[in-house]
């Protein structure tokens, strides 16, 4: 395998030695050892546009390195390293996943394929992790597990700042980034000020305070209002705010995004791609099952589109903006590339696991 990121799993998975750790972290999760702790499982859309530079590597680091937790699934623990091998080399690859779960992705006129690979990486590493722990979470008797999906990475200032700098639209590289919600979480909001423009010196360069819009500061003020509950009582809801209530132990998932009225919204529909939409009801559910029918040794997975409204509209939109062309998407590229997408369908999908004959791969269609 040709990569820069070399990020091995066995030099980054938990090493369970019996003197800091006992048992593996879902072991204790479904054992009730962590049920009496509020825990808030979350990722943003593009993790990975911050880790990774060149599309290519994100495939080439993450998705292997899961073909190989995969291939160990289906094993013993006692097995030998011959049978790691040939285990690892059975399990779903790159080209594989590609085509069963991310097809619909490369209508984008994207021939790197960058938002293809940034929603891989993101899937198995944040995504899938976040669905097994709150599972196994759940198992051992939790009560407070709250799932969460932060879909906002560059104020709209910052934005056209970064442009005037010469750099591009940089931001359409970005998406909604790896730490980009701390911009809200941690204040900045309030100050005019948010994480990647102090980080990479926007400020300093432009030599001006750059304040967020009325919907972003909306949106971080909703995060701010759960978050301070949750530290206080555990809950982040509570009663007679504007906001949308936040279930514990659901299958669905809260999104934060300034294209949602209330700058939260939870199981809502959200437009992941120019034309792919999906519900937070059930977000990234044919992902999940892929991977656990393959460890299961199931031999195919059906999943069906998303009924979703076009493209994103289920928890209403703010005064003043219409849903049309890059509405509610946070990693645009490549840069310069107007969807205009007034509705989304996606047929269903069945992806055919080894053993078995592959099928077409999915397609969708925008008018």
């Amino acid at each position: 395998m040709d990569c820069i990121a070399n990020y091995l799993p066995w030099t980054t998975y938990p090493n369970v030695d019996g003197f800091i750790l006992d048992v593996p972290p879902l072991t204790s999760f479904r054992r009730g050892g962590n049920k009496a702790v509020t825990v808030v499982y979350g990722t943003t859309s593009n993790e990975y546009s911050m880790i990774f530079s060149t599309p290519g590597e994100i495939a080439a680091a993450s998705i292997p390195n899961h073909q190989f937790v995969l291939g160990l699934s289906r094993l013993d623990v006692n097995a030998g390293l011959a049978d790691v091998w040939a285990a690892t080399m059975a399990a779903p690859n790159l080209t594989t996943i590609k085509q069963d779960i991310y097809s619909d992705f490369t209508l984008n006129s994207d021939p790197e394929e960058w938002s293809t690979h940034i929603q891989m990486a993101n899937d198995v590493w944040f995504g899938r992790t976040i669905d097994k722990g709150s599972r196994a979470l759940m198992q051992g008797g939790s009560t407070r597990v709250y799932k969460m999906l932060y879909m906002f990475g560059v104020t709209a200032n910052v934005a056209a700042a970064v442009d005037e700098l010469g750099y591009g639209p940089l931001s359409s590289f970005l998406g909604a980034y790896h730490a980009g919600e701390d911009s809200s979480d941690m204040g900045f909001y309030e100050f005019g000020y948010d994480w990647f423009g102090l980080v990479f010196g926007v400020y300093a360069s432009t030599g001006r305070q750059m304040d967020w819009a009325s919907q972003e500061i909306k949106m971080a003020s909703a995060i701010m209002h759960y978050w301070k509950n949750i530290m206080a009582t555990g809950d982040p809801n509570s009663d007679g705010t504007e906001y949308p209530v936040w279930a514990a132990n659901s299958e669905m998932t809260m999104g934060f995004s300034p294209s949602f009225t209330d700058g939260a919204a939870f199981g809502a529909c959200i437009r992941l791609h120019p034309c792919v939409s999906e519900s937070l009801a059930t977000f990234r559910k044919f992902h999940y099952d892929y991977y656990d029918a393959y460890t299961a040794g199931t031999t195919a997975v059906t999943g069906t589109g998303p009924t979703c409204a076009a493209p994103w509209v289920e928890a209403g939109v703010p005064d003043g903006i219409t849903v049309k062309d890059n509405f509610g998407l946070t990693l645009l590229y490549p840069p310069g590339v107007n969807h205009e997408c007034s509705t989304c369908s996606c047929p269903g999908r069945r992806s055919m696991l080894f053993g078995a004959s592959s099928l077409p791969p999915t397609t969708c269609s925008c008018v």
